[in-house]
């Protein structure tokens, strides 16, 4: 099913895109324990990840997180990037402030 407002080519795609991003913050993982008792939960969609500077060295890994809100009608954006984060899952916590107080702000 298309999404609203894209038409298209565009639109066929954009939702498994979604999706994804909607199961980056409520499925089981790393970045979803930070996530998991949040008031605003359902309401966002993201991704965390961790992108390797030297494959052998753990430490030598920047992490980010990306996320929008609201789900549905996306009006906020955060990335957090950690460099030498290690996890994409470190960026969390940031996220989560900057978009409690954001969403906070929209009063929802």
């Amino acid at each position: 099913q298309p999404v609203a407002g894209w038409s298209g080519e565009m639109g066929a795609w954009l939702e498994p895109i979604r999706d994804g991003l909607r199961g980056g913050v409520t499925e089981p993982g790393e970045a979803n324990k930070h996530l998991v008792s949040w008031a605003f939960m359902n309401d966002i969609g993201g991704r965390s990840a961790s992108t390797p500077r030297d494959a052998d060295i753990v430490l030598e890994r920047d992490a980010w997180y990306a996320a929008f809100a609201p789900f549905e009608s996306p009006e906020v954006t955060v990335v957090v990037f950690l460099p030498n984060g290690c996890s994409g899952d470190l960026a969390t916590p940031a996220v989560r402030n900057i978009l409690d107080w954001c969403l906070g702000q929209q009063g929802r």
